[in-house]
């Protein structure tokens, strides 16, 4: 039983590390992005339209998803160093050197001592559990975390279809108002416009099957002009794409929830994309642009008269703070002509991306690493070695075997291949196969050679 929990923890550490080792850089890096991009956005709020922040704040999500060893000429990272990527913390884990081993792209070439089997090879007993690392706890936080954002955002899913469910369809008159809105707005797609007895902000919700849900007493208050202003604002929503892009807001803020300044993104890509509707409702309204303040404004005084607005839907108001800001926004901007982004706008946001996004250093700046050479099961098939089933301990990492001394350490660092059992027929408890003499590592599909010899007594296997 302790061996199986042993396998289980290795695992947990291993992920743990890596985990840790890529977290840490993207922390860093999607940081220092967050911050030029705030920075940006505070400078130029009053000289460009909104449409073109919020493209800007899209090169965060391109961010979060491009590997953090992503080097470029044009980024910041390949001329300032190996500051911002994740091999300063691979080197905590592994030691520097000239060339490449199979545990990992980054392990280096020499020998890792592994102590004598720390288990028997059949039937053991009395075999001692394996600790958890640090990095392994801080993986198994981050599972746990994510689990209670999951069932909060699933929470609201729910609560939200409840919402449509028990809310009633509109007369032939509001549908109506709904047509002419839509050949307006310029959307094809059908849209269902249902009344809500709660007291919440109009909100667009689905991503299939769109819907617009109105209060039926903010409904019944708004005068004609005013509820088309409304409904474009919906619908240009779904013209934008926005509802898809706060799904991926959403993702991305559950897996990176322990970065604050992620959520501080997530609140000005929310007021930016609001502003850029605004702008695009303006376009629309044309003549009538004079009264969509005032329709925000009448809106809010319906909807914050109770305190029940916490759905995080896509709205006309998200909240009072917000609205004002929104309206302040409008007040002191010319009227735009047009609410599309433009050639220039996007080839602008491409060329800050190319030079933002890539943080990995120059190839020049870092340890070149000889190229494995590929096997695979064919070359080695499986030859059984009594000697080397069991649970091994690794205890240092030197560089020649006539280096390690069983009394000193010479390795300073944290080893990243801390324990590798050898069960029988082939299997290990990492991504490794091995024969006699070998060890397999099937996703890089190299092959080392690993060596057992006793020395003063005790038995240690060398693993290259």
């Amino acid at each position: 039983m302790n061996q199986a929990i042993n396998i289980f923890i290795t695992n947990v550490n291993n992920v743990g590390e890596s985990f840790w080792s890529h977290a840490a850089a993207m922390f860093i890096q999607s940081s220092l992005l967050i911050l030029v991009l705030l920075a940006v956005d505070f400078l130029i709020q009053k000289k460009v339209r909104a449409v073109f922040r919020y493209g800007l704040w899209m090169l965060l999500f391109v961010k979060l998803v491009l590997p953090v060893s992503l080097a470029s000429p044009t980024g910041v990272g390949y001329w300032l160093g190996g500051y911002f990527t994740s091999e300063t913390s691979i080197a905590n884990l592994s030691p520097q050197a000239e060339s490449v081993g199979p545990i990992a792209n980054n392990v280096s070439q020499g020998q890792i001592p592994f102590q004598t089997p720390i288990m028997s090879t059949a039937g053991a007993t009395g075999i001692e559990l394996t600790p958890i690392s640090w990095q392994g706890f801080v993986f198994l936080g981050w599972l746990v975390g994510m689990g209670v954002l999951v069932a909060l955002l699933v929470q609201r899913v729910y609560f939200v279809k409840g919402l449509i469910a028990q809310s009633k369809p509109a007369s032939k008159r509001v549908l109506d108002i709904l047509e002419e809105c839509r050949s307006q707005v310029g959307l094809r797609r059908k849209i269902e416009l249902r009344l809500s007895a709660n007291s919440l902000s109009p909100a667009v919700c689905g991503l299939f099957r769109p819907v617009i849900l109105m209060p039926a007493a903010v409904l019944e208050k708004l005068s004609q002009d005013k509820l088309k202003a409304v409904l474009i604002h919906e619908l240009a929503h779904v013209r934008r794409g926005d509802l898809w892009v706060n799904l991926l807001q959403t993702m991305f803020q559950i897996a990176f929830f322990y970065n604050p300044l992620i959520w501080i993104a997530n609140a000005m890509v929310c007021r930016a994309r609001e502003q850029a509707v605004d702008e695009m409702v303006l376009v629309t309204l044309k003549s009538e642009t004079n009264s969509y303040p005032n329709t925000l404004i009448d809106v809010a005084e319906m909807i914050f008269t109770k305190p029940n607005f916490s759905l995080s839907l896509i709205g006309v108001a998200e909240s009072k703070k917000a609205l004002e800001r929104r309206i302040k926004h409008m007040l002191n901007r010319p009227t735009p002509t047009r609410s599309k982004l433009g050639a220039l706008g996007l080839l602008s946001i491409i060329t800050i991306g190319v030079i933002l996004l890539p943080m990995g250093c120059a190839p020049g700046s870092r340890t070149v690493l000889t190229a494995p050479v590929e096997v695979g099961p064919k070359d080695f098939p499986f030859v059984n070695d009594p000697k080397a089933i069991g649970g091994w301990r690794a205890v240092d990492f030197v560089k020649d075997i006539e280096d390690f001394k069983p009394d000193r350490k010479s390795f300073k660092g944290d080893l990243f291949l801390k324990e590798l059992f050898l069960l029988d027929g082939g299997k290990t408890n990492w991504a490794f196969t091995w024969t006699k003499g070998l060890i397999l590592h099937q996703g890089d599909k190299t092959a080392s050679k690993y060596l057992i010899k006793e020395i003063d007594g005790v038995k240690f296997m060398f693993f290259e």
